[in-house]
């Protein structure tokens, strides 16, 4: 709001609902991220409901995409029993790192299959990659090879996907980016 402001500030009225939807979701997203950050060792029990991973995602990329090359590839139709605050974690969290190691030209790939009875979720980055020792304990409490940052979010990831019976693998060349996927059972439609 505060670019289109300064750079066209007559079309800003025209943003102004999405942007406090998209203000609002965020707000959310982070109240519920501290809540869970701070009582990192006893996650909540998955509250499970029945939701269309691929609206959830496109939700969540919107609040990015005016200032990353975000690129969505998401199969519709698809029904998960997740957790929704935790799907919004995880997706949050890796997407938010997929930013961190990318320039904000570089694309970042989310996508949406179906793998017989699973739905698979890849999160690429274009970024520099992961040294391979440091894949081994990426998704450690309080590791981090960044300069902000807890240490917290892939470790999050990982307890939010063990609590929705989800898998998280990540594959990462150093130079070549890195890609988180996440394995969910799909939902009979």
């Amino acid at each position: 709001m505060e670019e289109r402001l300064e750079t066209d500030p007559d079309s800003a009225p025209l943003i102004l609902n999405d942007s406090l939807e998209i203000i609002k979701q965020e707000i959310e997203n982070l109240r519920l991220l501290a809540q869970d950050f701070s009582s990192f060792a006893k996650i909540s029990k998955a509250q499970k409901e029945i939701i269309d991973p691929a609206s959830a995602i496109s939700e969540i990329c919107r609040s990015y995409s005016s200032d990353y090359n975000i690129q969505l590839n998401l199969l519709p139709d698809q029904k998960i029993s997740f957790d929704k605050t935790h799907f919004y974690q995880i997706i949050t969290n890796i997407l938010q790192n997929a930013m961190d190691a990318s320039s904000a030209e570089q694309p970042i790939a989310v996508s949406l299959s179906r793998d017989k009875n699973y739905l698979v979720i890849s999160i690429k980055d274009s970024g520099s990659g992961i040294e391979s020792e440091d894949l081994l304990r990426i998704f450690e409490p309080y590791f981090t090879r960044k300069n902000k940052g807890t240490g917290l979010g892939l470790a999050l990831v990982k307890k939010l996907c063990e609590a929705n019976a989800a898998v998280v693998r990540v594959k990462s060349k150093p130079g070549e980016g890195s890609e988180f996927t996440i394995i969910i059972e799909a939902v009979a439609a």
